[in-house]
């Protein structure tokens, strides 16, 4: 599968919680589907494991790896 900006999406596993992945997302679209995902589960982007989230954080942790971003999230169980 892929997203609507062309990156894969994937499915995994991370410490027994299964994971969604996209990739390819630009920054703007990150920084708002982090927020978002914050809210409701565990998230990585760009590889790193976000325990405390802030726009700022967002902003530059999106902004990482260049014009776009990998974001991985697992839902609360």
């Amino acid at each position: 599968m892929t997203n609507v900006y062309g990156g894969i999406i994937g499915k995994g596993k991370d410490e027994g919680r299964i994971t969604v992945t996209a990739d390819r997302i630009p920054q703007k679209a990150c920084v708002n589907a982090g927020w978002i995902h914050a809210q409701e589960g565990g998230l990585t982007i760009n590889g790193l494991k976000l325990p405390r989230i802030t726009a700022a954080i967002l902003v530059e942790t999106c902004a990482r790896q260049g014009a776009n971003a990998t974001i991985t999230w697992s839902p609360r169980n």
